[in-house]
């Protein structure tokens, strides 16, 4: 499992399934602003995670069912990294 980004320059792999974002704006940012077009791109940011918990959080709606639950408690999670 590996993904490329921009023109191959990075190239990541993982050892299980995970989720990634790569985008021109900060997490500060993009909790900052209120709408889209406020953006201003100010760099590159990768963010790897090994895995989400679900949505919902029992304040509106149900608990997130247990297959949608993150609730280990000790994992192996490993990812190499390449730059060109």
């Amino acid at each position: 499992r590996w993904v490329k980004i921009g023109n191959g320059d990075i190239t990541v792999q993982i050892n299980n399934p995970s989720n990634f974002s790569y985008r021109p704006f900060s997490k500060e940012q993009l909790t900052a602003k209120a709408h889209n077009f406020e953006l201003v791109e100010e760099g590159n940011y990768l963010t790897l995670d090994y895995k989400q918990n679900g949505i919902g959080s029992n304040s509106c709606g149900p608990y997130v069912t247990k297959d949608y639950r993150f609730d280990e408690e000790e994992f192996n999670w490993s990812f190499q990294m390449t730059f060109k």
